[in-house]
């Protein structure tokens, strides 16, 4: 196995605004990497690819043992899976893609509190499964499922029987069918005097009208009114927020209260009712498979290194900086609060 460190900064990221700072960061993960390598029974090398590196810290990465690769950086280097830190990609092509015989673990130097024996319980979790990928990940800040979408109208609102007609379907189900078909992701709304519905987008077979399914017995004012709407990309003059719900997702929203819910029809009310969901962070990938192209609709297979909140932090930003620069501050008060006191020679 090799342990790849890509010290590529890209000339927009924060840390490219403190180069001594990155080098530093960098050598620590030499330094990490190179002792879990030492607990494992795994024949292990650790791999430093940078694009400039001062004489002065090339010296202390060889010291480390960590193996030294110059590459000239690109910064149009299009990132193979957005999770993945700048420069993996341009570090993959200069030494090997990953195989069965060869894994690869992808350590992010941006992170400054993972630790030797968290790099090496990943190792040893990886080793343990057939997954063509291990992705560090943790439980995301702010859950998808309370996202809104803003929707827009696109079709004006008119009584039932103009442009659309409620009837029953060969399966007795009551539906609205339109007569010129529907922009795709619309959603047609039902409204009326203190009420409204708000039915999902059934595309329609081949030479078949568009078709908009109300729930079962369900009964609709004869004053109801009908008009389509579609989600918008920018704030702007919008009808209609609605939640949001994308179609592979561990929960849904009732279309009657717009109220959001679990796959077994639960109100989702506070955090205790999140559906389980992890987001992978970048700190750590480890691939035994030639790291495909990312793809929305062919996701990639891969396991989760469920990573604590306390070891996730990424130096991408000035609150990350300041945020670890605390906790070394936390870490020296602990430090010298837990030490033994010195006795007194006299």
């Amino acid at each position: 196995m090799r342990i790849i460190i890509p010290a590529v900064l890209h000339p927009e990221e924060y840390l490219h605004g403190y180069p001594t700072l990155f080098q530093e960061l960098t050598l620590r993960s030499a330094r990490v990497a190179m002792a879990a390598a030492r607990l494992t029974p795994q024949d292990i090398s650790v791999h430093v690819v940078h694009d400039a590196r001062p004489n002065a810290i090339a010296l202390r990465l060889r010291e480390s043992g960590a193996i030294l690769t110059t590459i000239k950086a690109d910064d149009s280097e299009t990132t193979t899976m957005p999770f993945l830190p700048h420069g993996a990609s341009l570090s993959l092509q200069s030494l090997a893609a990953p195989t069965a015989q060869d894994p690869v673990a992808i350590l992010n130097p941006r992170n400054p509190v993972l630790g030797v024996h968290d790099l090496d319980e990943a190792l040893e979790h990886f080793a343990k499964t057939d997954v063509p990928c291990l992705l560090s990940a943790l439980p995301p800040a702010d859950h998808p499922c309370q996202g809104k979408v803003l929707h827009a109208l696109v079709a004006p609102f008119r009584p039932l029987g103009d442009g659309a007609s409620l009837r029953l379907d060969k399966q007795d189900r009551q539906v609205v069918l339109l007569q010129n078909p529907a922009p795709a992701r619309s959603l047609l709304v039902l409204m009326w005097q203190g009420g409204k519905i708000v039915l999902p987008h059934v595309p329609p077979r081949q030479g078949l009208q568009t078709t908009f399914v109300l729930p079962p017995g369900y009964i609709l004012p004869d004053a109801a009114r009908w008009g389509l709407i579609t989600p918008v990309a920018a704030p702007g003059p919008a009808r209609f927020l609605l939640p949001y719900s994308p179609d592979d997702a561990p929960w849904n929203w009732d279309h009657l209260t717009t109220m959001v819910t679990d796959t077994r029809g639960r109100r989702i009310a506070g955090r205790q009712d999140f559906p389980n969901l992890m987001q992978p962070d970048g700190s750590l990938c480890l691939f035994r498979t030639a790291i495909p192209a990312y793809s929305r609709k062919d996701p990639l297979v891969h396991g989760i290194w469920e990573l604590p909140l306390e070891r996730s932090l990424l130096i991408t930003d000035r609150l990350a900086h300041l945020r670890w620069q605390l906790l070394k501050e936390h870490e020296q008060e602990v430090s010298q609060t837990s030490s033994p006191p010195r006795l007194n020679p006299r």
